[in-house]
């Protein structure tokens, strides 16, 4: 979490000379980019899963889990405005002192993220098509949700940190395919403990 790398900053500043820690972020950030991201892109993920899936002869349950909506906030070039230097820059503040950003900061990681929101929207419409071509969804029950949202100063802090404000804990929870009936919505409540 961007909590627990803020502590392990702070430690690394009472350890190491001030010099040393700069060039470790230096470098570390400087390796950010699409294809060293720390998780698989989803594009990358949906290839897998569709070749497993088609690989499959009984039934099957799978699990996929993109992270491309958590940091850093990078999405591809033609979901994005501004360079991959603007996102090194903005995590890195992010990570040093989220407080340092300015307000026009905050609203360029909101951009970013803006930017991976409809990157990852793309790529789960492309999965959805794959297995709708293939004729997996006839008979499969698609379940879509989030684990957390992010804020973006609503309440004073960035991230997703311990709180339960609607921008973190409000997400989706979709079921589509059979036997779900179509175009139902239900208007009540519900947890995605339940």
């Amino acid at each position: 979490s961007i909590e627990g790398k803020r502590q392990i900053n702070q430690y690394l500043k009472q350890v190491f000379p001030e010099g040393l820690i700069d060039l470790f972020k230096d470098f570390y950030l400087s390796r950010i980019n699409r294809d060293e991201l720390p998780y698989k892109r989803a594009e990358e993920i949906n290839v897998h899963v569709s070749d497993w899936i088609r690989d499959q002869d009984r039934p099957w349950f799978c699990w996929v889990h993109y992270m491309d909506l958590h940091h850093p906030y990078l999405p591809p070039e033609e979901y994005r405005e501004a360079n991959e230097q603007e996102a090194r820059r903005l995590w890195r503040l992010l990570n040093d002192n989220e407080n340092s950003l300015t307000d026009k900061d905050v609203e360029a990681l909101w951009e970013f993220y803006r930017g991976e929101a409809r990157y990852l929207a793309d790529e789960i419409n492309s999965l959805y098509d794959s297995l709708l071509s293939d004729g997996e969804l006839d008979n499969t029950l698609v379940i879509f949700t989030g684990d957390h949202g992010e804020e973006f100063r609503e309440h004073g802090t960035l991230a997703h940190k311990e709180k339960l404000y609607d921008e973190l804990v409000h997400v989706p929870l979709v079921f589509s395919g059979n036997p779900v009936n179509k175009d139902t919505t239900v208007e009540n409540v519900v947890s995605t403990l339940d």
